[in-house]
């Protein structure tokens, strides 16, 4: 469930599983882990999730952590694969590292993305310059449950963001700007609810 992958296959001593995307953390970790080659094959997430209750049983609670919910964002189907990839990493990086807070901001060269956790301690990374207005159209475009904008000019948006999976995430949305045009951040709520 962590790393959102079902084994279905060993041939000739390596691993192969299923998942939606794969990324290379989630390669060499699972390499690392099972002492052998492992090899991937896309399946659509909601399928690998089904494979997983399945086979292991249903442990989510109707409220649980978001670090266990599936970090794939529910955009639409013909999201750029580059992107789509790219979101998935970062999602997945923030929910298995226990971040609580992603800061984008639009870079000449790409989407500079920093997760912050619960001590002082950051990671930095570029993703492609579509990520940053993929991401934030995407959010644009759902109700938001609050909005808020403070004294110092900071704008705080709640919104309950659908992800794969049947699950809803409540994230707020943080910017000084509105709509943001050059930084934003998100911060992840405690809880997510099945759908």
């Amino acid at each position: 469930r962590e790393n959102f992958v079902i084994p279905v296959a060993e041939d000739r001593g390596q691993f192969v599983f299923a998942t939606p995307a794969v990324d290379a953390v989630t390669r060499s970790r699972l390499a690392f882990v099972l002492d052998r080659e492992v090899d991937f094959v896309r399946a659509d997430a909601d399928d690998v999730l089904v494979l997983i209750n399945a086979t292991y049983g249903q442990t989510e609670t109707e409220t649980m952590t978001a670090t266990y919910a599936s970090p794939i964002v529910a955009l639409q189907n013909d999201l750029d694969e580059t992107v789509g990839l790219s979101l998935y990493g970062i999602f997945l990086n923030a929910f298995e590292n226990q971040k609580d807070e992603i800061i984008f901001s639009r870079r000449e060269l790409g989407t500079g993305v920093v997760f912050l956790g619960n001590v002082i301690e950051s990671e930095e990374a570029l993703h492609p310059q579509l990520v940053f207005d993929t991401l934030l159209r995407h959010l644009l475009s759902l109700e938001p449950v609050e909005f808020e904008e403070l004294s110092h000019g900071e704008h705080l948006v709640t919104l309950d963001v659908p992800m794969l999976g049947g699950y809803t995430l409540r994230w707020v949305l943080r910017a000084t700007e509105w709509p943001p045009t050059h930084t934003y951040s998100i911060q992840f709520g405690s809880e997510s609810i099945r759908g």
